[in-house]
């Protein structure tokens, strides 16, 4: 039976973008968290809005990223990156130029706190 026409993915669509950020989040989520998606069926993505809605974010992180004097604020920042990638609504998803600006950013202002620091 051949694929309907509905079924079809059309590349370059804006849906393959958002799916992409959707998955661009998730690894962002993995390397921030220490967890993989395909634990036992574990929604990563349910999780950690779960932990931040009750204000626990550092929890989320793994710790070996913090025993390694990562920034908390960067991660927090990279977080909340992830967090709107992740978006169960395409729609609210951020383009790829956005999230590379939000990266960008971050980088930024981690660098401008080291120079400021010596």
């Amino acid at each position: 039976m051949a694929p309907k026409p509905q079924d079809k993915v059309v590349l370059g669509s804006c849906s393959t973008f958002k799916a992409d950020i959707y998955a661009f989040g998730v690894i962002l989520l993995e390397l921030l968290t220490g967890k993989l998606v395909q634990q036992n069926g574990f929604d990563l993505a349910r999780w950690v809005h779960s932990v931040v809605r009750e204000e626990w974010t550092v929890e989320v992180f793994d710790k070996s990223l913090i025993s390694e004097a990562a920034s908390e604020e960067r991660m927090v920042n990279l977080l909340q990156v992830a967090i709107k990638c992740v978006n169960r609504s395409p729609e609210a998803r951020p383009n790829i130029s956005q999230v590379t600006g939000m990266i960008n950013s971050i980088k930024e202002d981690d660098e401008r706190s080291i120079v400021s620091e010596v």
